[in-house]
């Protein structure tokens, strides 16, 4: 899976924000989160949200 950007979202008291992450943050938590996962499952599932568009981050994320 190649990872363009990560975010962690939550819903906290009806509403619905973002984590901030520094750049090592981003690349320290795509790894042990989809890692984990996929230990687990095999694979991580990831489901598409149509109201989100996360933008490729290629200074965290370099192709």
């Amino acid at each position: 899976m190649k990872i363009e950007n990560f975010a962690i979202l939550v819903r906290a008291e009806g509403v619905t924000g973002q984590v901030v992450l520094t750049a090592a943050e981003q690349r320290l938590f795509s790894r042990l989160v989809i890692g984990a996962i996929a230990d687990v499952n095999g694979t991580a599932k990831i489901i598409p949200i149509d109201s989100i568009e996360l933008p490729p981050n290629p200074e965290v994320f370099p192709q």
